[in-house]
Parts: structure tokens; C-alpha cells; sequence
């Protein structure tokens, strides 16, 4: 089968409108996209380029995260090597705006949490207006927070026993030092709390 042929045969039908029946189509037939070279030609380019962007869109959409990562980003580089894109900016392109954000989701559910604030930053800052980036981008930095605010627990309430049942005798001058991290790990989350509900508040 050649790339046309796929392509027709998914895009002719209804096959777009199904996840799986597309996700069994396109890795059925791997070996016919894989072996495609874009460079030679402009419209084989086009047809690999839809082929794997609806790929990896529809692996998101079945929440199959870590195959799909790698498949968007191949999708990204075909839209922003395509010659007619070359001087666009790429996040005005419909698609690869909707691959962007499938990034940004794919990697919060893989707790890749700074890969996915960075891409929904990207997408707040070109499209401000845009709620569901907004509150998006809002969710998983409050999520991250709350991450790192608990291990800071964690680590305060372990040194608290390491002082509680050892004391400044036994522990001599790593005593002091140690309080001193107990003491800033305590304040540094009374002070984030206290600025979060501040912000609540206005």
C-alpha cells in the first residue's frame, strides 16, 4: 500500500470519526508512513503530515499518553518543516495548536508537570482570552504546589523526630542546623498558604 492509498482510505470513509478503528488503521499499516520521505515531495509531506497529527490526536483522546508524546512531537516538527508553514506562526495553525494542548495534557497525566506549564504557557500567551489554557495552566501549577508543599511536610516532620528523640546533646552542632531547615520548611509553606488565601480573597 502506498501513503496515498492509506490516506485515502481513511480520510474517503468514516474512519476519522473513530478512534480506534483509526489507531488500528494507521499502526496496521506503520511501515508505509515510516518509510515516507518529505523532503522529495510537497504533497506526501501534506498526507503525513494530517496522518500523524490525527494520530496523535487520537491517541490522546484514548488517554494512551506515553505513545502519544513522542507522536505529537513528530507531527510539530512535520507542520514546522512544511513549506507553506515556514514563516508562520505555527500556533495560528489550528492543529498544531490542538497538538500543542494535547502535549500540555498528556504530559500533566504522566506528571511531567514543567513540560505541560511550559507548553500552556505558550498557549495563554498567544491566546490570553482562552479559558481552558488559562484554567488549565492554573490547575496544574496549584497542583504542583500542593506536590511540593507536602514532601516539604514530609521532611519537616522527619527532622522533627530526628530532634525530638535524639536532642542537642547527642546531635551536638547538627542540632542547631538542623532546626534551622525545620524552621524554614515550616514558615515557607505557612507563608505560601497564607498567600494563597489571600489571592482567594481577592
Amino acid at each position: 500500500m502506498t501513503l496515498k492509498e492509506l490516506y485515502c482510505q481513511i480520510y474517503d470513509g468514516e474512519t476519522t470519526k473513530d478512534s480506534d478503528r483509526f489507531i488500528e488503521i494507521y499502526e496496521t499499516n506503520r511501515p508505509v508512513v515510516e518509510n515516507v520521505e518529505t523532503e522529495k515531495s510537497k504533497d506526501e509531506h501534506n498526507m503525513l503530515m494530517r496522518l500523524k497529527a490525527d494520530y496523535a490526536h487520537n491517541l490522546t483522546l484514548k488517554e494512551r499518553y506515553t505513545k502519544a508524546i513522542p507522536e505529537i512531537q513528530m507531527a510539530l516538527e512535520l507542520f514546522e518543516s512544511y513549506p507553506d508553514f515556514k514563516d508562520s506562526n505555527h500556533l495560528q495553525i489550528g492543529f498544531y495548536e490542538t497538538l500543542v494542548f494535547d502535549k500540555a495534557i498528556a504530559n500533566f497525566h504522566l506528571r511531567n508537570l514543567n513540560d505541560s506549564i511550559r507548553d500552556l504557557k505558550k498557549l495563554t500567551k498567544e491566546f490570553p482570552s482562552n479559558d481552558i489554557y488559562s484554567n488549565w495552566l492554573k490547575t496544574i501549577k496549584s497542583y504542583k504546589y500542593q506536590k511540593l508543599k507536602y514532601a516539604r511536610w514530609y521532611v519537616f516532620g522527619g527532622l522533627m523526630i530526628v530532634l525530638t528523640f535524639f536532642g542537642e546533646q547527642t546531635l551536638g552542632e547538627a542540632y542547631i542546623i538542623l532546626l534551622f531547615i525545620a524552621l524554614t520548611i515550616f514558615f515557607t509553606n505557612v507563608v505560601g498558604d497564607l498567600r494563597s488565601l489571600l489571592k482567594k480573597v481577592e
